[in-house]
């Protein structure tokens, strides 16, 4: 899923924002990190972080690919008003899929992102 542009985190100042003021929900393979904004024009904006100490650009890449997966599926269950960031972990690189999606999907619940489903995760 491609996101589109305006709901997309480009700034450095956007990310200092939500880690300044925003909340961080730790995770085995993510950390998420989480503002609630009510002047936010769109429904959400999300930013992910994989530095290199994830691995190299082929691993970087797979954990942004996988990413995007979750949120193709989830996106449409975030509450709106939101900045979120996800940050990558040592250790995401080599994390199944369904074991990152459900780390997300565990991290987002504890933040208020998505309300709790039944059978799910």
């Amino acid at each position: 899923m491609r996101l589109p542009r305006e709901m997309r985190m480009t700034s450095r100042v956007e990310f200092a924002r939500v880690r300044k003021a925003g909340r961080s929900f730790g995770g085995r393979y993510l950390v998420l990190g989480v503002l609630y904004d009510e002047a936010l024009p769109v429904p959400f904006k999300f930013g992910f972080i994989t530095t290199r100490k994830v691995g190299g650009a082929v691993a970087r890449n797979r954990i942004r690919r996988r990413l995007r997966g979750i949120l193709s599926e989830w996106g449409p269950r975030v509450q709106p008003a939101a900045y979120v960031v996800a940050i990558a972990r040592k250790g995401a690189d080599t994390a199944e899929f369904e074991d990152l999606r459900r780390d997300w999907i565990k991290l987002a619940r504890r933040a208020g992102l998505v309300p709790g489903e039944e059978g799910r995760g």
